[in-house]
């Protein structure tokens, strides 16, 4: 019988407790073995309920851990993220996993094939190094949502040609200056911790390998749920604007909706709001329209996948 693959999520995380809750037990629910949960904030007060899970490891992000791994704690997120995935992937090792994936709060892994009975069947674990997850970005359709796992229908990654396309049809909100996805455009890997990936980055290996087996899952997807609610976007780039430096390594668009919210704080109490639905809230007449041309998918998750398996 062949080895069956051992998996851990890694993750930085900043998040509401309910939210970062349904994050942990999905991810336990549909058959990840460990979560390496990364608290940017030391004193978070949600430490010590996750870390009583036998299935999870938090890590505060003290002066002191920082100071173990050999530095300063790095101003950029990015770069902090960058120290805690390879630091977990070790964690994953000790552990006995064989494969690691570093992904945000926001976002889930979605097996979509039915004709496998859990994630440990899906036969791209045998074949590759490293599995990267097809990308999919939660339609925002109001302002205000309980929680950001709340949307079902999803957009795809589209060529030009189709996005051209949308946008001379209409869909002004869902099309802006040639973009349709809000978030990043790269989606993140499941990566095999052998010999040849032994760095990893955030959405990857950060070493070159030749041989290298990456291989693009159409089945197994990455949601990401980017800015789910004024409330959640208002956090979001909130926290950006206390990141010395942190707006001049986006990309162009990101750069300029990390602007837009900066002038937006100081247009009066509307203005963010109104900047939010303008950015980030689809209508349903363009919603119709980029359903008939191909450009979106629904997927729905059962409540109960996010609760506790204790609670089942």
């Amino acid at each position: 019988m062949k080895n069956l693959p051992k998996f851990a999520i890694i993750s930085t995380v900043k998040a509401p407790g309910n939210e970062l809750a349904m994050f942990v037990n999905y991810h336990l629910n549909i058959g990840i073995d460990e979560i390496i949960l990364f608290f940017d904030d030391p004193d978070d007060p949600y430490i010590s309920q996750f870390s009583a899970d036998p299935n999870v490891t938090g890590i505060p992000c003290t002066s002191d851990y920082w100071e173990e791994r050999g530095f300063a704690r790095p101003g950029r997120i990015a770069n902090r993220q960058m120290v805690n995935v390879n630091h977990g992937a070790t964690i994953a090792r000790s552990k006995g996993c064989n494969w690691a994936i570093h992904i945000d709060s926001d976002e889930l892994i979605y097996p979509n094939d039915p004709e496998y009975s859990s994630l440990k069947a899906y036969p791209d674990w045998s074949e590759a190094d490293a599995i990267k997850f097809s990308l999919k970005e939660a339609i925002v359709e109001r302002c205000d949502y309980e929680h950001i796992f709340l949307p079902q229908l999803f957009k795809h990654q589209c060529g030009r040609l189709k996005i051209a396309l949308a946008r001379l049809l209409g869909c002004s909100r869902a099309i802006i200056d040639q973009n349709y996805f809000r978030g990043h455009l790269a989606s993140k890997m499941a990566i095999k911790l052998n010999d040849k990936t032994t760095e990893i980055g955030i959405h990857g290996p950060s070493k070159h390998c030749p041989d290298l087996k990456t291989h693009l899952s159409k089945t197994l997807l990455l949601l990401h749920y980017d800015c789910i609610g004024f409330k959640n976007w208002s956090s979001k780039w909130g926290m950006r604007t206390k990141s010395i430096g942190e707006g001049h390594v986006m990309r162009k668009h990101r750069l300029e909706q990390f602007n837009d919210f900066i002038l937006s704080q100081k247009q009066g109490d509307e203005a963010p709001r109104a900047l939010y639905e303008r950015l980030h809230v689809i209508p349903q007449r363009e919603i119709i329209i980029l359903s008939l041309l191909g450009m979106t998918k629904q997927i729905v998750i059962h409540d109960s996948l996010f609760s506790s398996r204790n609670d089942a």
